[in-house]
């Protein structure tokens, strides 16, 4: 916006200032606000600058090399793309998406409970960093007190603070939960078994179709924990004194792991390791639902990606194992959730209340502050929301200022000094997966209506850049900027 209002100096300095002359400057100077300013409303929070970037980016990737992807082990058996005007497009043969980047499976660390794939992700310009994903092995499903629950959502409240203070190395967690529709196929055979002969075929067929209907409205929950630790400067000195090289900094990622299992088993969270081929499998199964997610034969994370088109706006179309799924992708950030006391489950309608059922991935980026940056941070906040409260006094209100200054100042008082408290920065995605686009339309439709329910006044849709957003639903970290 400096660099755009700058044009206005020559028009006032060195002349007489005429009032074309300051017209001039004035409009520039207008034209510098709107155009990098971010509007609310019909811009959905983007500047005027930030939507025309993202239509040229889009415009150019879509005639460029990355217009469809094709692994280096299916670039054989690949279909030619072919645009309009029977112009050939052309198809990419790398080993990984590009919005994935540089990243590969370097290593493996060996824990008490299985090994676990290492992924280190090296981008042009930025420090590397590693990650590691475990499964999270849910508690049998029933009634429960109010006790036991908040306990659980205790546990995981303490776990993320034992990883954020300044003695740790890890300063991601991500939740990736996989929602699919329950598949009643092993019940259907296992019934079809044991139905005596000489039943009536008229109750056979009713008993189907119950099963059928509950799959519509029943889902399965799939839920794995991804931690990332960035490469910083502390790190790699730290590392050193272990090995050098990547050997030093594998050996220090591996007791950082191990102290974190040996915490989160403390607070009790169940977790399972994820080998290369299990965490291929996941990921190919995140794009491909046909793909069941423990099938690991033959599997490692070359074979976990597969063919995907980005030329269309406003999806991504991924070719899998028996279909084509339709994917797309929205982004929910800390500003699009209602400012309130929230309770620890407030994203339930959308993991478990969307009916008729869709296949959905949800992940959730933790990015985690230590105590005293976000105590600095807090009081920022509660000093902003004092004036706008303040200012909100002199004309008619609806009380968000209140409820936020009501907030902040509780964030505040969570984050004093003995609390063993810590900050956190927090993003969502939501990646749809249907068969087809009409589906995929109405599926979008049904996820604003649960967002709505879970306080999310806005989910944007990352139209024009949908691949990224795939990957951010993946469970390698990504999806939000990580304040170092």
């Amino acid at each position: 916006m400096t660099a755009t209002a700058m044009w206005a100096v020559p028009l006032i300095i060195g002349s007489a200032g005429s009032w074309v002359q300051i017209g001039a400057a004035g409009a520039v100077v207008a034209v510098a606000f709107l155009v990098w300013t971010p509007f609310h409303g019909p811009l959905g929070g983007r500047s005027v600058a930030a939507l025309a970037a993202r239509e040229a980016r889009y415009q150019v990737n879509r005639r460029s090399a990355e217009a469809v992807f094709v692994p280096r082990y299916l670039q054989v058996a690949a279909p030619a793309a072919t645009a309009k005007g029977g112009r050939r497009r052309p198809v990419v043969a790398y080993d990984v998406p590009a919005p994935v980047g540089n990243a590969r499976v370097v290593g493996t660390i060996s824990t008490r409970t299985g090994d676990l794939a290492v992924v280190r992700n090296s981008n042009p310009g930025r420090a590397h960093f590693f990650t590691v994903a475990l499964e999270m092995r849910g508690d049998s499903v029933g009634l429960e007190s109010e006790h036991d629950f908040g306990r659980s959502h205790q546990g995981w409240g303490s776990f993320c603070a034992s990883l954020a203070g300044d003695a740790s190395f890890i300063r991601t967690a991500q939740q990736v939960t996989r929602v699919v529709p329950y598949d009643t196929a092993d019940h259907s055979m296992w019934a079809a078994r044991r139905i005596p002969a000489g039943t009536n075929q008229l109750l056979t067929d009713s008993y189907i179709e119950l099963l059928d209907q509950i799959a519509m409205h029943t889902e399965q929950h799939r839920t794995w924990l991804v931690l990332r630790v960035p490469v910083s400067p502390r790190y790699v000195l730290e590392a050193r004194r272990l090995a050098v090289g990547q050997d030093g900094e594998l050996m220090l990622l591996e007791r950082e792991v191990e102290a974190a299992m040996h915490r989160a088993a403390g607070y009790g969270l169940a977790l399972r390791p994820l080998d290369e081929s299990r965490l291929g499998a996941v990921i190919r199964s995140l794009q491909d639902p046909d793909y069941p997610l423990d099938m690991v034969a033959e599997m490692d994370w070359a074979r976990s990606w597969l063919t995907w088109d980005t030329r269309a706006r406003r999806e991504v179309v991924v070719s899998g194992q028996d279909r084509s799924w339709y994917t797309r992708t929205g982004v929910v950030s800390a500003v699009q959730v209602e400012a309130g006391r929230l309770s620890p489950d407030f994203l339930h309608p959308l993991l478990s209340d969307v009916a008729p059922s869709v296949v959905r991935t949800i992940s959730t980026v933790i990015d985690l502050v230590p105590a005293h940056v976000a105590r600095s941070r807090a009081k920022q906040d509660v000093t902003l929301d004092t004036g706008a409260a303040r200012e909100a006094l002199g004309r008619v209100s609806d009380g968000s200022e209140e409820q936020q200054l009501s907030v902040s100042q509780q964030r505040l008082a969570d984050l004093r000094v003995s609390t063993r408290n810590h900050g956190a920065g927090w993003s969502m995605t939501i990646t749809l997966c249907t068969p087809s686009a009409a589906d995929l339309s109405a599926a979008t439709r049904q996820i604003e209506a649960a967002a709505e329910e879970a306080h999310i006044t806005e989910v944007r849709w990352m139209d024009g850049w949908h691949a990224a957003g795939l990957v951010a639903s993946l469970p390698l970290a990504r999806g939000m900027a990580v304040r170092r």
